[in-house]
């Protein structure tokens, strides 16, 4: 999904922070999308990246309410339920939301970001990106151009996108 090498180098380069500005988007970048150390829960969860990011995410966001919105949602759900235990899945007002694009359309979940959840949408086409950017009034999307979006919809972050390695 790369569709050029001034976008190839622009996520490479964002993925060690460098061009970043914002404070939160070097740490979040930095210290959770980069991670290469592994986390405590790693041995008990699958192999593939995007469930460990998953993990990150969790851990990192702290959410009360989760909601899970994939057509075969028990990987996902057992990997948030790993990486906190005190998180409840439930789709009525979640802090986080998990969406596999696959299965579900934009249109299901951009609600509930635009209310203040954060997000990780995976398999998100282009028109994904788009659609959730038109749609989000604050926040920043961190986009992989391999299919995976991170969405920190936090009320108090400019509207920003990055493309990053992770």
């Amino acid at each position: 999904m790369i569709s050029s090498p001034l976008t190839l180098f622009r996520c490479l380069r964002h993925r060690r922070g460098f061009g970043i500005h914002s404070p939160f988007a070097y740490a979040f970048v930095t210290e959770v999308l980069a991670q290469r150390l592994p986390y405590y829960g790693y041995a008990d969860i699958s192999h593939d990246a995007r469930i460990r990011l998953l993990f990150r995410l969790i851990v990192y966001f702290q959410p009360e309410k989760a909601a899970v919105f994939s057509s075969q949602p028990d990987l996902l759900r057992s990997a948030v339920k790993r990486a906190s235990s005190k998180v409840c899945l439930t789709k009525d007002t979640p802090d986080f939301v998990v969406a596999d694009a696959d299965d579900y359309a934009p249109e299901t979940y951009s609600g509930l970001i635009v209310s203040g959840a954060n997000a990780i949408i995976l398999n998100a086409l282009p028109e994904t990106r788009t659609a959730l950017a038109d749609v989000l009034p604050h926040g920043m999307i961190f986009d992989n151009r391999r299919g995976t979006l991170v969405i920190a919809s936090l009320k108090h972050l400019p509207r920003q996108d990055f493309d990053v390695w992770f």
